[in-house]
């Protein structure tokens, strides 16, 4: 048995000198590198994502949200109908007036409806359709006779349109007629 415990020692202490020898090799080298390429592209998300704090994009940027017909993205109606009736006179200085659009909304008038009462003969020059913001712009509407009798013309019209009022802004409807007639004017705007 000595023997054999003589003999085995010849062998294992060169082969753990070996295996000593070797690890200490590998780790004078350090670890092993690889190369590694950061893109500047977009990361495609699958699945849920979860996120504290505010998010940002730069100028430019976009966020796609795709998903599938059996699972449609969610979305919340927020239009609120609505519809007004303005009284005025003929002429610039009291125009049909509507309640202003209150904040944080945006009025899309969508049907005009008046009825102008000049107390003459005379014909109309135009309607228009405006806001307190002389810049945004006008829609012209003509009334056409709707009735009256030889001393007194009414003239209505009843048109669809697609007019924006923005947060503020009061919707107005202006009329003139030839002959500076005076009389009145009763509208409705819906949207």
């Amino acid at each position: 048995m000595n023997r054999c415990v003589q003999s085995m020692s010849r062998w294992l202490i060169p082969a753990f000198a070996t295996a000593c020898l070797a690890t200490g090799a590998l780790a004078q080298q350090g670890p092993p590198t690889f190369g590694v390429n950061v893109l500047n592209t977009p990361l495609a998300v699958t699945g849920s994502v979860t996120t504290s704090g505010s998010v940002s994009l730069a100028p430019g940027s976009s966020v796609s949200v795709i998903n599938q017909a059996q699972n449609p993205v969610p979305v919340q109606d927020i239009r609120e109908p609505f519809q007004a009736r303005g009284i005025g006179s003929i002429g610039a200085s009291t125009p049909a007036t509507f309640p202003a659009v209150p904040a944080g909304k945006r009025l899309v008038i969508e049907h005009v409806s008046l009825r102008v009462n000049n107390g003459t003969t005379a014909s109309p020059d135009t309607c228009a359709l405006t806001n307190s913001d002389p810049l945004s712009g006008v829609d012209q509407i003509v009334p056409q006779p709707v009735g009256g009798n030889a001393l007194n013309h009414i003239f209505g019209a009843s048109v669809q349109t697609k007019f924006y009022v923005q947060t503020g802004q009061t919707p107005q409807i202006f009329c003139d007629f030839f002959g500076g007639a005076s009389g009145d004017i009763e509208a409705f705007i819906s949207g």
